[in-house]
């Protein structure tokens, strides 16, 4: 089901007994959880009806015994397990006895399990779960719903932002909904009574992503822009960033690219690439993410791309070696593949 059945649910107060959150985005998941703690106990019982145990370190006959527990002075009491282990690839498929359970739960006890990031649905446990329950995934905001939510928060504060200010924003800020909630926030409260917000507030007080950098750089390489690049990269390491993983990151930017050219040229659409990409780096990837690099890499030729990977992956494996300094030894590799030819021959 969409989690956006979840906040129906709760909002037509038709909350079931039995759910599964999971998901990347944790900012919406947690407030789907609030939600349900609001709704279902009401104010001055939570301590009475709300419990909550840590998947880890419980035996089904803990969670059995807590939902069999009856409500005290309320119609129902929510029970939160934690991060399951059966619910992921490496967790114990030995979840028998909580299984069967699952199929009797008392309708006075809302038992949610609430795990972060990935599950596996080939295990037991998630199989009677989406049987006798809900399963809801809280995937990352795609970029129209993320400007609605920032667009509604900004309106809530009592901001006005133009669209291509707010596309600013989000480009820096990222997709994760918590840090962009956390950017938004400072926003609001440097500006102060000023009612618009401009391009120059958020560059002066949205600390870019890393990710947001990386797109930078690249953009920089591929219009062969070497002064601006190595300016950005320099601006980069004066914010503490690990520059072993500014490398790692061009390596990976340069991989999607080259992937992205390549399923494109297969006639793959941008909805099956993300689906691919997912699949490689075993973690949701934004839709976005796969937009920008598919721009990026019309700029390059295949053999480009794969001369870039190959150099970035010799520079990680040689500065870690002590071969090359790798300050130096990053500074030439963007020399070098902002040159007109893309030479990367040492």
């Amino acid at each position: 089901m969409s989690y956006m059945e979840v906040f129906n649910q709760i909002k037509q107060d038709r909350i079931g007994s039995l759910y599964l959150f999971y998901g990347e985005e944790d900012y919406v998941k947690a407030e789907a959880l609030d939600q349900l703690k609001e709704k279902l106990l009401g104010p001055g019982l939570m301590d009475l009806n709300y419990h909550v145990l840590e998947g880890a370190n419980v035996a089904d006959s803990d969670i059995i015994n807590a939902s069999e527990t009856l409500p005290l002075m309320a119609d129902r009491r929510l029970l939160v397990i934690k991060n399951h282990p059966s619910l992921t690839s490496r967790g114990s498929s030995d979840s028998k006895e909580l299984e069967s359970y699952l199929a009797r739960l008392p309708a006075s006890t809302c038992l949610v399990f609430f795990t972060d990031g990935a599950i596996d649905k080939r295990k037991n446990l998630y199989k009677a779960i989406a049987k006798y329950g809900m399963v809801a995934e809280f995937h990352l905001l795609d970029r129209v719903d993320l400007r609605k939510w920032t667009s509604r928060e900004f309106r809530n504060s009592n901001k006005q932002i133009s669209k291509e200010d707010l596309d600013f924003f989000l480009d820096r800020a990222g997709n994760v909904l918590e840090h962009i909630r956390n950017e938004l926030s400072k926003l609001v409260s440097y500006t102060g009574d000023k009612p618009l917000i401009t391009r120059e507030m958020i560059e002066q007080m949205v600390a870019p992503t890393a990710e947001y950098t990386v797109f930078q750089l690249i953009d920089a390489i591929a219009g062969r822009q070497e002064k601006q690049a190595l300016k950005l990269l320099d601006k980069f390491l004066d914010n503490n960033a690990n520059i072993h993983l500014i490398i790692t990151m061009l390596y990976k930017q340069f991989r999607n690219m080259l992937l992205c050219k390549e399923y494109s040229s297969l006639g793959l659409t941008p909805n099956l690439i993300v689906d691919r990409l997912s699949a490689i780096d075993r973690r949701k990837v934004h839709p976005y993410v796969v937009k920008k690099c598919s721009q990026q890499a019309r700029s390059f030729t295949t053999s480009q791309l794969k001369s870039a990977i190959r150099a970035c992956s010799d520079l990680d494996q040689n500065s870690k070696a002590g071969k090359i300094e790798v300050r130096l030894g990053l500074e030439l590799l963007i020399v070098r593949l902002c040159s007109q030819n893309m030479s990367l021959s040492s």
